[in-house]
């Protein structure tokens, strides 16, 4: 269906300039980011990486359904 329209068609007519297109791939600020995080361990010895421990951080708040608030003190004591 999408391959028979032009690529600004698929966002409801709406012509998008390459400057207001986000960035997807290895360029992406975010990515390289999480890239970063990814290899940067917890501490020395330890087999978890930044990364990681921040999602298992945020997953565990989104189960027990804290707080915004109590979520941002945390992460920033941590």
């Amino acid at each position: 269906m999408f391959d028979e329209l032009e690529p600004y068609e698929a966002f409801g007519g709406h012509h998008l300039e390459d400057a207001t297109m986000p960035k997807f791939g290895i360029d992406n600020p975010h990515f390289v980011k999480l890239d970063v995080e990814s290899s940067v361990l917890l501490y020395e010895g330890s087999h978890l990486n930044m990364l990681t421990c921040t999602l298992m951080l945020l997953n565990a708040c989104t189960s027990h359904r804290c707080t915004n608030g109590f979520v941002d003190e945390l992460l920033s004591l941590l």
